[in-house]
């Protein structure tokens, strides 16, 4: 799209924020890879904005003119592959279409037809708004951020609606790292320092969680994922934590290790089988 429009939607969601972000508590922040993305060597681009912007947002706004874009492998375009992302993770995704006059010189012939092909590939599962001037584009941003801000506050109602039920009966398992340093001297009084990194899962709802599992994946291709000591994947990292109570594995990273994994962590209560999933760095 026109660089120009981004312009014009950074403006108009700082002007929502303003209007609205103290009655719904929230605050809409713009991330594009030109301006947040840092160069990463070691990885595909895709993968790079993926890490450092796609899976930290909670709603996505593509907006396409002529083009569709470059192939990511698995994607006919890197905003595909995007959109495709942000639906696996039962995020909003809105589709905007920049319909402003061009010069038909400038325009990629092949590239508009891609873009006509997969547009009409989604008409039976996504309304695709279009807009043709800075007015239409505006109302169009207003529309989606009100949309965004329904659907997450009926998220949050239905949620309140079943929370006293759910916190009685439900246990709340947390996972997080943490690390310590340890200082040796030996005899020849020379000292060193090394770092141990620990796997905590705390669980602070009101019932217990049993046969507590731990599933760990690199968050980056090439690169292994940490070991825990005392878990293996197949059995049970802990038969039992009781409300209040946490336990913590010792992290084994190797020089080959991923800095970052994605850690899946899954229970059983008096609700059912449960399940969070989070990131995490080591620090």
């Amino acid at each position: 799209m026109p660089r120009s429009d981004l312009d014009v939607v950074r403006h108009e969601v700082n002007r929502w924020n303003l209007r609205h972000s103290r009655n719904y508590s929230t605050t809409f922040i713009v991330a594009d890879w030109y301006g947040a993305v840092a160069p990463d060597y070691g990885r595909s681009p895709q993968e790079t904005i993926d890490e450092q912007i796609a899976d930290e947002c909670d709603c996505c706004l593509a907006i396409f003119a002529n083009r569709l874009g470059t192939p990511t492998g698995l994607y006919s375009s890197g905003t595909v592959h995007e959109i495709n992302r942000f639906r696996s993770r039962d995020k909003y995704v809105g589709i905007l279409h920049c319909r402003r006059d061009i010069d038909p010189d400038e325009i990629d012939h092949m590239q508009a037809a891609n873009l006509r092909s997969y547009l009409t590939s989604i008409t039976d599962e996504c309304l695709v708004r279009t807009y043709k001037d800075d007015a239409e584009l505006i109302h169009l941003i207003d529309l989606v951020l009100t949309s965004v801000m329904t659907k997450e506050n009926a998220k949050i109602h239905q949620q309140l609606g079943h929370a006293d039920i759910a916190t009685a009966e439900a246990a709340e398992v947390h996972v997080r790292v943490e690390s310590s340093e340890r200082f040796r001297t030996f005899a020849s009084h020379r000292s060193f320092s090394s770092r141990d990194w620990y796997l905590v899962l705390q669980n602070t709802g009101k019932a217990p969680a049993e046969q507590v599992r731990i599933e760990l994946e690199s968050v980056s291709r090439g690169e292994k994922p940490w070991r825990i000591l005392g878990a293996n994947h197949d059995e049970c990292a802990a038969e039992k934590i009781d409300s209040g109570d946490e336990i913590r594995f010792h992290i084994v990273a190797t020089d080959d290790s991923s800095r970052r994994v994605r850690c899946v962590i899954s229970w059983i209560d008096r609700q059912g089988t449960q399940q969070i999933e989070e990131q995490l760095h080591l620090v």
